[in-house]
């Protein structure tokens, strides 16, 4: 868990990867960080060479929740960030991933993202932005450029910006051309 003020001034972090396509990370939360608890990042930049991601066992339901900044963000704040690159995942588990958040349970404020997600999973969603919204979580200002997005599984869940019937959704954009395959 990461609870602290993250400014990363500009700066981009380049061609950064966990697991390989041969050996994939077995991670539950992943993300630049694997969680974001009453804290904030700000103003970075991430371009990922590949996540690849599998989990065959789980203590819990959850398999995965992934995205590009944040595996999960709770009473915080991602802010002025970007992501590019791919984000592959496999799971026997619920899996939720996202452009820049897995899970928002906070704010998501000026940011984007274009990485292509691709993953595999018998219960999915994947979103541009955030895979899923707690409520009274905040999407503003934000961009889904994403040109592919990826999911197979028996419940599938494919989102544009980000998912949730109590959450706020403001000035966002995704790109018409997506393809959802």
């Amino acid at each position: 868990d990461f609870s602290g003020y993250f400014d990363g001034n500009g700066k981009v972090i380049h061609n950064i990867h966990i697991g390989t396509q041969l050996k994939p990370a077995k991670l539950t939360y992943a993300g630049i960080f694997a969680t974001v608890r009453k804290g904030a990042v700000a103003n970075l930049g991430v371009e990922w060479d590949e996540i690849f991601l599998n989990v065959s066992e789980s203590p819990t339901i959850i398999g995965i929740i992934t995205g590009g900044i944040a595996g999960s963000i709770l009473y915080a704040t991602i802010a002025n960030c970007y992501t590019t690159g791919k984000l592959l995942f496999e799971s026997k588990y619920h899996t939720i991933a996202g452009g820049i958040v897995g899970v928002n349970n906070g704010s998501i404020i000026n940011c984007y993202s274009s990485m292509n997600l691709k993953g595999v999973s018998p219960n999915i969603i994947v979103g541009g932005i955030a895979g899923s919204d707690g409520n009274g979580a905040i999407t503003k200002n934000c961009l889904a450029l994403n040109k592919t997005i990826t999911a197979i599984g028996e419940k599938i869940k494919i989102i544009r910006i980000s998912d949730g019937d109590w959450s706020i959704r403001e000035n966002n954009f995704a790109i018409p051309e997506l393809q959802r395959l």
